[in-house]
């Protein structure tokens, strides 16, 4: 009979790891789901500048680390395992853990400011400074010919008279 009850004990203790497994990974999950949806809000409402990115990145593993060098074992460890500091010291690790999971999910998942801008405004703003300059050497070599000119767009074929008087 005792076999029987320390084999259901044995049983019962391996189903608690398995569920606290369990609900540890599914939670991180969750976790990092709910950091990915943060920063997705950040950047989208609230872009922030690449220095301040660079220190969320920076201070985001503090939590994590507060959590390692912090945490108690065999100094309050007692035989019931159900003493207020042992009761403290294990939702204290919980949350931290959470918390220096969370952060660096959110904050290696931003990106500045500067990326939010649409990338065809700043092509556009190039090509145009491309094309003024181009147009601007021809009108100056004077080499721009009426089969060249007949080519070229409209608001370029527009600006050819100024640039050519400008010489």
């Amino acid at each position: 009979m005792t076999a029987a009850v320390q084999e259901e004990k044995q049983i019962d203790q391996l189903w608690v790891v398995k569920k606290s497994y369990w609900t540890g990974f599914f939670g991180s999950i969750g976790v990092v789901l709910l950091g990915l949806l943060a920063s997705f809000l950040i950047n989208e409402f609230y872009p922030f500048a690449d220095v301040t990115i660079r220190l969320w990145q920076a201070f985001s593993v503090v939590p994590g680390s507060a959590t390692l060098f912090a945490v108690q074992g065999w100094d309050i460890q007692t035989f019931g395992g159900r003493s207020p500091a042992e009761f403290l010291n294990q939702k204290l690790f919980t949350c931290f853990s959470l918390v220096g999971l969370f952060l660096p999910v959110v904050a290696f998942s931003l990106h500045s400011a500067v990326i939010n801008e649409v990338p065809f405004k700043v092509e556009d703003k190039v090509m145009q400074k491309l094309k003024s300059d181009i147009l601007r050497e021809l009108a100056m070599q004077n080499s721009i010919s009426s089969t060249f000119t007949e080519v070229l767009p409209k608001d370029l074929q527009d600006s050819l008279p100024l640039l050519q008087n400008s010489k």
